[in-house]
């Protein structure tokens, strides 16, 4: 599946089927001792992380597949936030790049859309995290988009921040309870197919046959087959021979009896 960016509509193109979007984790930083090395290193990581972010943006607008689409999600949706929410390390960047922060909104809120209502309605996808993700870290997701939604962060704009919000609360109220979560993981572990339909003109994989009718062809090795070849062919003139040697023995005794 391929998704893109034209003009002001977010399009997919493409089957979906197969494909999970969370398939990878959230990269983990080590503590160092050091608190000021510690910061300029999580500093330098969220530039990386802007720039990866950005990057992202223009491959959605040039055609992206969906499951490289579902892993830039989860693994720079801390960047989103950042972005959207003009985090002073954000602006900063951005400043210093000299990118049109309007540029960067606009095509994070169209990507963020597809994200909130994916096609496999995928929670975890949702809130752009792996399906292995911990409760504290759910609800610190949650938290987060909360206020990057916030009403007072919005009164000017449209009515669309009330749908992700509504959207983004459905999907914590059921991740945040353990029994509804292991209920909802099941339920979508259940309904995700196991192999995709093949697309239009590729011809399908025969079914498989029961193992009964299964032949089991074994091919032996060029030594052993040599060897083999070797002793039965000796074998085989001297059984012929020892046979019409008897033969004629039995011959020779009927003529003799005859007489």
């Amino acid at each position: 599946m391929n998704c893109f960016l034209a003009g002001d509509k977010f399009f997919f193109r493409g089957n979906i089927q197969g494909a999970s979007p969370t398939v990878y984790c959230d990269r983990i930083c080590k503590d160092r001792p050091d608190e000021g090395m510690k910061s300029r290193h999580d500093n330098g990581k969220k530039q990386v992380n802007y720039q990866d972010a950005l990057e992202f943006i223009g491959e959605v607008r040039g055609g992206i597949s969906w499951e490289r689409f579902s892993i830039k999600v989860v693994r720079n949706f801390d960047a989103f936030i950042d972005l959207l929410g003009d985090a002073p390390g954000a602006k900063s960047f951005l400043a210093q790049s000299s990118i049109d922060r309007s540029y960067v909104i606009d095509n994070l809120n169209k990507i963020l859309d597809r994200v909130y209502f994916n096609p496999e309605n995928d929670y975890y996808f949702t809130l752009g995290l792996p399906h292995n993700v911990t409760a504290d870290q759910i609800h610190d997701r949650w938290k987060s988009l909360m206020m990057l939604y916030h009403p007072d962060r919005h009164r000017s704009d449209g009515g669309n921040w009330v749908s992700c919000t509504s959207k983004i609360n459905e999907v914590y109220s059921v991740l945040k309870d353990t029994g509804k979560r292991m209920e909802y993981d099941r339920k979508f572990m259940r309904k995700r197919p196991v192999s995709v339909q093949p697309p239009g003109g590729m011809k399908k994989k025969a079914p498989l046959r029961h193992a009964s009718q299964m032949r089991v062809h074994y091919v032996m090795p060029a030594g052993p087959r040599k060897l083999i070849s070797k002793i039965i062919l000796p074998l085989v003139i001297l059984i012929c021979i020892l046979i019409l040697f008897v033969l004629f023995l039995e011959n020779r005794n009927a003529v003799f009896v005859a007489q």
